[in-house]
């Protein structure tokens, strides 16, 4: 919603809205399991999954983690101080769920919830 919507992505011209509830819910009625369907195209089955993910609760940690386990040398300290990129308005573009809608997600993307240990 920050940046607009692609036109050439099928998700975002069926479910593109200025209210997020009712994207969420576009997304969930016509593109079931999409994120989860996604993660899994992206980091291979868990037979054959990529060899660290990091989280976005953790992204700097994880960041320099995986650097340093990958053997590179890194100026943490610029890492931690570096400004914010690509982040949303979340004051105009509020996610707020109803404790339905978080259920709803929850059910769709369960495999990827578990998966990841997400509570």
């Amino acid at each position: 919603m920050t940046y607009g919507w692609d036109r050439n992505n099928p998700l975002d011209m069926e479910c593109r809205s200025d209210s997020f509830h009712k994207f969420v819910r576009d997304v969930l009625d016509k593109f079931t399991g999409v994120y989860s369907k996604s993660l899994i195209d992206f980091v291979g089955e868990t037979n054959d999954e990529i060899e660290f993910i990091g989280k976005y609760e953790n992204l700097v940690d994880d960041l320099i983690f995986a650097l340093k386990a990958a053997g590179e040398i890194c100026d943490e300290t610029f890492i931690r101080t570096f400004p914010l990129q690509n982040v949303s308005d979340k004051i105009a573009f509020p996610a707020v769920y109803t404790d339905q809608l978080e259920t709803d997600v929850r059910s769709a993307e369960f495999m990827v919830i578990k998966r990841f240990n997400y509570k």
